[in-house]
């Protein structure tokens, strides 16, 4: 990019907005102002504009219609549309009529708007350049029959990047971890010795606690940010399909295969792969995996080329590796590959001095998707959540807060059915697995000696079992370990 200030559009029909853009902005842009859709389209045609940002309610046509109209004259110009409220369907309009790309409610946020359009400039040069790419790609490959299929694959890895790249920008994800607790900042002060380095991360906690949120935190501060940042639930993909969808397959390797397709380890080629929940992994993909840790190189599914990359590998997982290495479901040296800068992310209930910034934070994001006006919280509803042992996790927090939200009913956060160890419902314990029941007195009786193992007045006191049955139990229902336990 270069210093040259990017030209700003912006379309509203009251002279007070006009100004205060021009104010707040013109530092930035080089600003553009037009009291109606006519008037701005008039400009648009007359000058290089980068970035167009539109009041949807305008007297001779909607921003909706607007957009759609010039959406075949101007199809490079990034496209932001202000609203006054809230609306599902507008929204899905927006996206699939308009092919709006950026989309905020009123009255506006200079800093949120700041970063909107600038991400948006961003886009609009990814999908200039991209564009220019592939334009490229077909005219070599008119001149160059013989490298057809190599063109087909540039061409595909392109647009394969691109989209994780545009997803990225239009989710205008900004990885923050919130809290300030001891616990958080150790956490950060891994996240920011790692990050920078290209060692391989195993992240390590229970479920909700976050993993996802320091995997793209370590991306964002690593020289490969401006990559692509690739995630793959390992959980969630049927082992018979999980090399195929990493590596990639050939032409004809099975049945259905018409056409080559690139691994999602091509596609984060010089960039970041993140594997959720890698102890899901079958043990037969594991050597592969192995070889492109080591190598850095792997086989597509019936291919006999091995295939090079440059890719950061960040894993993470809920369970124990080295019991699973022990049961021989996970490999060891594999492991050990893995484990090369471990980051345990701590419980919840290990930073309870968070949930104050965490509610607040919650509270900020869910109402602007719920069009809500929440913007108090009673100390007692603090301490109540405090008190809360959260076998859910943040995840299981913001779901809390978001039915918080929708039950209350004016601006003061009213907490609505948070259900605590030992408060479920007789109807709802019926519907627990026993594991489950397990687990939760297991968690609720460390809550209540601070997480002491073993001795006088600890935990495998009380229930009646010796310290290591009781480690053994907890390992197997997946109750970390909490530092300082004593274990």
């Amino acid at each position: 990019m270069t210093d040259k200030k990017a030209t700003i559009l912006f379309i509203d029909d009251e002279p007070e907005n006009l100004s205060t853009f021009q104010a707040q902005f013109r530092h930035h842009f080089n600003i553009i102002v037009a009291d109606s859709t006519k008037l701005g389209l008039y400009y648009l045609r007359q000058t290089d504009v980068t970035a167009i940002v539109c009041d949807h309610k305008m007297p001779e046509q909607t921003g909706l219609d607007f957009f759609s109209n010039i959406l075949d004259e101007f199809p490079d110009v990034a496209r932001i549309m202000l609203t006054g409220y809230a609306d599902k369907e507008l929204l899905m309009k927006s996206i699939n009529i308009a092919k709006i790309e950026f989309f905020l409610t009123k009255p506006w946020n200079r800093d949120e708007l700041l970063r909107t359009i600038n991400v948006s400039i961003v886009a609009s040069e990814l999908k200039r350049k991209n564009q220019q790419l592939i334009i490229d790609l077909e005219e070599k490959n008119k001149e160059l029959t013989k490298a057809n299929e190599k063109i087909n694959d540039l061409k595909s890895k392109l647009q394969d990047e691109n989209e994780y790249l545009r997803k990225e920008i239009a989710n205008e994800f900004n990885a923050s971890i919130i809290g300030a607790s001891e616990a958080v900042g150790l956490l950060k002060d891994k996240i920011n010795r790692v990050g920078p380095t290209d060692s391989t991360v195993l992240i390590l906690g229970e479920t909700g606690v976050g993993k996802e949120l320091v995997a793209r935190s370590i991306h964002q501060i690593s020289r490969r940010s401006g990559k692509a940042f690739v995630k793959i639930n390992c959980a969630a993909m049927q082992p018979s399909l999980i090399e195929s969808e990493l590596f990639g397959y050939e032409k004809g390797s099975f049945t259905g295969a018409q056409a080559s397709k690139l691994g999602l380890f091509q596609v984060a080629n010089e960039g970041t792969i993140f594997l959720d929940e890698i102890g899901e992994t079958p043990i037969e993909f594991q050597a592969k995996l192995l070889r492109v840790l080591q190598d850095g190189e792997f086989y597509r599914v019936g291919g006999v080329t091995p295939i090079k990359v440059d890719v950061r590998v960040i894993a993470a997982t809920n369970r124990n590796l080295e019991a699973e290495v022990e049961r021989g479901k996970f490999r060891r040296d594999l492991f050990y590959r893995l484990n090369v800068f471990p980051i345990v992310v701590p419980p919840l209930r290990d930073r309870l001095s968070d949930i104050p910034p965490l509610v607040n934070f919650f509270i900020e994001k869910l109402n602007k998707r719920l069009g809500s006006r929440v913007e108090s919280v009673n100390e007692s509803v603090f301490r109540m959540l405090q008190s809360h042992s959260w076998p859910g996790n943040v995840r299981e927090l913001e779901a809390v807060i978001e039915r918080s939200i929708i039950g209350s009913d004016g601006e003061e956060l009213k907490l609505f059915e948070l259900i605590e160890v030992g408060q479920v419902p007789e109807q709802e314990v019926l519907k627990l697995t026993l594991d489950e029941m397990t687990k939760r007195y297991i968690i609720s009786i460390l809550n209540e000696v601070d997480w002491k193992i073993s001795g006088k007045d600890s935990a495998s006191e009380i229930l009646d079992l010796h310290p290591n049955t009781l480690r053994s139990l907890m390992q197997r229902l997946g109750i970390m370990f909490k530092r300082g336990s004593g274990i």
